[in-house]
């Protein structure tokens, strides 16, 4: 499966969730946010409007990179992403 993280370009307020849009195959699949702290807030699948709290406490279980490294995603991610693309795209 074909996914790509990247910052969302939305301005936010500094008390506000940071995000990360998610696409597969060049298409906006899903928005990922997480708190100052790096604890995920939701995951929100941008087609279905499907949100939910992922299996994930922190950024850093799904996240990979950052800083100097391109972002990435990490394979559990990807796996529970491939698992919402065919449950909850439609």
């Amino acid at each position: 499966m074909n996914f790509k993280v990247e910052h969302s370009q939305e301005k936010r307020k500094p008390s506000e969730s940071y995000r990360y849009i998610i696409s597969y195959e060049g298409k906006d699949f899903a928005v990922l946010s997480h708190d100052f702290r790096g604890e995920v807030t939701g995951i929100k699948v941008i087609k279905s409007g499907y949100c939910e709290l992922p299996p994930f406490a922190s950024c850093a279980d799904f996240l990979t990179g950052g800083g100097p490294e391109p972002l990435g995603l990490s394979s559990m991610a990807i796996k529970y992403l491939e698992k919402l693309l065919k449950e909850k795209e439609t």
